[in-house]
């Protein structure tokens, strides 16, 4: 059945919520690319804990195995094409890439002023292939996510939705730096 309202204006709005409060040492360690927050969540503050890029790697490849096993099971197929520990690193350094912005083609010449040597060759080759299942995992809620990422896709961290509003990063009463990031998707 289908309900007309008329003059109402409605949207199915997004927002993602990530918080992360750690030690001054980690959240350097955060920011400079060595930890990552564990996951971001879709219409609810997320306290994030910070976890090594090996974790984060751990996590792609077991998210690999179990898509290519119910891939085999249901579809008789298992075409994903699995990236390296520096091809993800990459992804998550270079979140306009993942951004509905960029088509095809400035993707391509991103990665190819952006990265050097069998690290661009991988990309590329990957961009070729139908730029799948890495793509869609590292921006998928629920999975780790980048500082540099929540920079991007916060504007700075001047992004707020669902009465929620992003923060840059500051020293909270603990002595612990403390960021919230919220952003529409």
């Amino acid at each position: 059945m289908r309900t007309i309202r008329p003059r109402v204006f409605e949207t199915n709005s997004s927002s993602a919520h990530c918080i992360v409060v750690a030690d001054k040492e980690s959240f350097q360690k955060f920011k400079d690319g060595e930890l990552f927050a564990d996951a971001w969540w879709y219409k609810c503050p997320y306290q994030a804990d910070l976890i090594t890029f090996d974790t984060v790697y751990a996590k792609y490849i077991n998210d690999v195995n179990h898509t290519r096993d119910w891939d085999r099971i249901h579809h008789d197929h298992n075409d994903i094409v699995i990236l390296s520990k520096d091809a993800i690193r990459w992804l998550f350094s270079n979140p306009v890439v993942l951004s509905d912005s960029m088509s095809g083609c400035d993707i391509e010449n991103y990665i190819r002023v952006w990265s050097t040597g069998s690290l661009r060759d991988e990309l590329l080759e990957y961009l070729d292939s139908g730029y799948g299942f890495a793509t869609s995992w590292v921006y998928s809620q629920y999975h780790p996510i980048s500082y540099t990422m929540l920079r991007y896709f916060t504007q700075e961290f001047a992004t707020e939705y669902d009465d929620y509003r992003s923060e840059h990063p500051h020293e909270n009463a603990d002595g612990n730096i403390e960021m919230r990031a919220v952003w529409y998707f």
